[in-house]
C-alpha cells in the first residue's frame, strides 16, 4: 500500500505550477488526485490510507459522481461569471458592480462562450496584448493604457479564482499574468501634471470666464479631492473654523458611495479655498431664499434641482472647455489631484502629510506615485562621506579668502 503526497519541490513533482500531488498505488491500481492546498491534500491522503486498511478499494479507485468530466467542461466563462457576479456582487461597492459589469459587456464578452477548462494563460496574454496595441472601443485602433488594461484582469481574475475554488479548473491561468509596461516612460512621464504657473493660469481663466465653476475647480486644485468626492461635497463636510474639508462620500455616474479607500478624511483647506467657498456657499443661500427654495444641501449642487452634479459634466464637460478657454494642456481632471500632491511635495511637505491628504491606504502608493518629486534634503548626510582635507582644499580654490579651521589638541 502506498499513499504519496509530493508538493512543490518535491521529487517527482512535474514543476511549473504550485499544486499538490496525491499518488496512490496499491496492488496494481494507480490514481492520482492534484489539490490547490496542503491541507486538502493531507486530508485526502489521510481518507485514502484509513480506507485502504479497512479494505474499501472501491472508495479510493471509484470516482465520486459529482465530479463528471463531461459536466465540468461544459461550463462556459460566461454562465459562470454570471453566477460568480450575482455571489459577489453584494459584498461590493455599487460602484464596483458597474464597473466590473462594464469590463465583461465591453472587453470579457470575447470570452464568453469558451469552456473554462480552455482558457489559458496565453490566451489571455494574447487577450490583453490585443488590448494595448487598439483595443480602445471608443476611438477604434487606439491602444489602450497599461493602467486601463490592467482594470480588466482584475475582474477576471477574482472570477476564475472562483472557479479555482469551486473544483471546476485546477488551477487560475490568469494569477500570474501581468500588463506589460512601457519602458520607454519614467515615474515622471507617466503622471500628467500642471506646473505652478499653468495651474495659476488656469485659475486665473476660471475666475474670470467661468464663474459659476470657479469654487468647483479650486476646491480639486487646493485639495487634490477625486472628481467624485467633489461632487459628493455637503454643505456640513466644510469646517471654516478649523479649516479642513470632511471628505464623506463619492457620486460616481449617480451613484453614491464611499470614498476609494472605504474610510473617511479630513483635507486641510488653504485660506484662500477658505474664503472662496464662504463666498460661494453664502451667494446660493441667497439665490436659492430669492427664487423661494430651501437652499442645495450639495456644495456644488445644481441650483435649478438642488440635486448633486454628475461628476461627467464636471470632468467632461465643464474642465475641456475651460482648458480651451485657458490653451492649457489637455490634461484628465485627474491631473488637478496628480498637481496639488505635486506642487506639496516639491515644497518640501513630507510623504506621509501626502499620503493622509490624499487618501491614498499606503503610503507605499504615494511614494510609488511621487517618489521621484520628493527633493534631495539629506545632502547633508552624503556630505558627511566626504574628506575633510579634500573638501576644504576645495573650498580654498573656489575662494582664497578662506582660512584654515584651527583645531584644539
Amino acid at each position: 500500500m502506498g499513499v504519496k503526497i509530493q508538493k512543490p519541490g518535491d521529487t517527482g513533482h512535474p514543476g511549473g505550477n504550485r499544486r499538490v500531488y496525491v499518488r496512490v498505488n496499491y496492488r496494481g491500481h494507480r490514481k492520482t488526485r492534484v489539490f490547490n492546498s496542503a491541507r486538502a491534500a493531507d486530508t485526502y491522503a489521510s481518507q485514502v490510507e484509513a480506507w485502504l486498511k479497512i479494505g474499501k478499494i472501491e472508495e479510493v479507485f471509484t470516482d465520486p459522481a459529482t465530479i463528471e468530466p463531461a459536466m465540468v467542461t461544459s461550463v462556459t466563462f460566461g454562465a459562470y461569471w454570471k453566477q460568480w457576479f450575482a455571489t459577489e456582487e453584494p459584498g461590493w461597492k455599487p460602484r464596483t458592480a458597474l464597473c466590473y459589469n462594464g469590463m465583461f459587456e465591453t472587453h470579457l464578452a470575447y470570452l464568453e462562450n469558451w469552456p473554462l477548462t480552455e482558457i489559458t494563460r496565453n490566451d489571455l496574454k494574447h487577450l490583453l496584448v490585443k488590448k494595448l496595441r487598439g483595443g480602445h472601443l471608443k476611438k477604434i485602433g487606439k491602444p489602450m493604457k497599461p493602467n486601463s488594461v490592467k482594470g480588466i484582469l482584475t475582474p477576471l481574475r477574482k472570477c476564475l479564482q472562483a472557479a479555482v475554488d469551486d473544483n471546476l479548473i485546477p488551477a487560475n491561468p490568469a494569477s500570474r499574468v501581468r500588463v506589460p509596461q512601457r519602458k520607454d516612460q519614467t515615474a515622471e512621464d507617466r503622471i500628467e501634471r500642471y506646473t505652478r504657473e499653468e495651474i495659476a493660469h488656469i485659475l486665473a481663466v476660471a475666475r474670470e470666464q467661468m464663474p459659476p465653476w470657479f469654487p468647483a475647480i479650486l476646491t480639486a486644485a487646493r485639495t487634490g479631492l477625486r472628481v467624485g468626492e467633489l461632487c459628493g461635497l455637503r454643505v456640513e463636510d466644510i469646517n471654516f473654523a478649523e479649516r479642513f474639508v470632511h471628505v464623506r462620500r463619492t457620486i460616481s455616474r449617480r451613484i453614491e458611495g464611499t470614498p476609494k479607500s472605504g474610510k473617511s478624511r479630513k483635507v486641510d483647506m488653504s485660506a484662500q479655498l477658505s474664503a472662496v467657498l464662504q463666498d460661494h456657499i453664502r451667494s446660493r443661500e441667497i439665490a436659492a431664499t430669492v427664487a423661494g427654495k430651501d437652499p442645495s444641501p450639495w456644495v456644488f449642487g445644481s441650483l435649478e434641482t438642488g440635486r448633486y452634479r454628475n461628476d461627467e459634466e464636471l470632468a467632461k464637460g465643464v474642465w475641456p472647455r475651460l482648458l480651451v478657454l485657458a490653451g492649457a494642456r489637455p490634461l484628465k481632471f485627474h491631473g488637478l489631484r496628480h498637481t496639488f500632491a505635486s506642487l506639496l511635495l516639491e515644497q518640501g511637505e513630507s510623504p506621509a502629510y501626502v499620503k493622509e491628504q490624499l487618501g491614498h491606504s499606503s503610503i507605499s502608493i504615494t511614494v510609488d506615485c511621487y517618489g521621484h518629486l520628493i527633493p534631495g534634503g539629506n545632502r547633508a548626510a552624503v556630505d558627511k562621506l566626504d574628506d575633510p582635507q579634500e573638501v576644504f582644499e576645495n573650498e580654498i580654490s573656489r575662494n582664497p579668502r578662506a582660512t584654515k579651521a584651527h583645531t584644539h589638541s
